[in-house]
């Protein structure tokens, strides 16, 4: 089921997707390896996150930290309230984001991983971007940026660079904020994920309706509505 979800995905097929990663979790829950049940349950959670079906997303969350913590597994334990810091500022639950990014920041500062560290600094970024503080956001993410490109993350420092780019936007950097999207669009391109290539067009119409640009920002808040509209995320 999870090899099928993954297409599906890519197809755009969210709500499939999502149906085929529950029973993939459920098959490894009645397995009774717990290690697989938290390794199922990640794709799922992204997905629900995705969809905005954030109560579901948080509950398999906190049942995937409590199992991380329990195994003494230190990088799901990371990851876990990386995502949750996530969600909670995809819900505009702001305060509960900063307190798990901080939790999950000095772990990763603790136990010595360079990618727990990055996706922390990224996620409190972009909170910090949702709360409007972007200078924090703009310094946030600048780092997250330089350590997912020092240890070659493409996915974390694609999306890091579209959220520094509607930063530097949002303070009126403009110049800084096109050369960053224009960084970004490689990386976009060679990921070939719907998403990402959707995200950084919507950043693209920000940043030109920002500059006084309407025409060109109007084409592509169309462009980005039709790819986020393909992959269901307006229905």
């Amino acid at each position: 089921p999870a090899a099928m979800a993954q297409f599906l995905y890519v197809q755009g097929r969210w709500q499939d997707a999502i149906a085929l990663h529950g029973l993939a979790a459920a098959t490894a829950r009645d397995g009774g390896d717990p290690a697989s049940y938290v390794r199922a349950l990640w794709p799922l959670v992204h997905m629900q996150n995705m969809v905005g079906d954030f109560a579901e997303a948080l509950a398999n969350l906190k049942q995937m930290l409590e199992l991380d913590r329990e195994l003494g597994e230190k990088a799901g334990e990371i990851e876990a309230l990386e995502i949750m810091g996530l969600v909670y500022g995809q819900s505009c639950d702001y305060p509960r984001a900063k307190a798990s990014c901080r939790e999950a920041l000095k772990l990763a500062r603790d136990v010595g991983t360079g990618h727990g560290e990055a996706q922390a600094l990224s996620i409190v970024g972009g909170v910090h971007l949702g709360t409007g503080e972007l200078r924090a956001a703009r310094e946030s993410l600048q780092q997250a940026r330089s350590l997912f490109r020092s240890i070659g993350e493409t996915v974390g420092e694609t999306e890091t660079l579209v959220n520094l780019a509607l930063a530097c936007a949002l303070m009126g950097d403009y110049s800084e904020a096109s050369t960053v999207l224009d960084q970004a669009g490689p990386l976009v391109r060679d990921l070939g994920d719907p998403y990402f290539r959707a995200w950084r067009v919507h950043a693209t119409g920000i940043l030109q309706r920002l500059m006084g640009c309407y025409r060109e920002a109007a084409a592509s808040h169309r462009a980005a509505h039709e790819q986020f509209d393909a992959l269901g995320l307006l229905s």
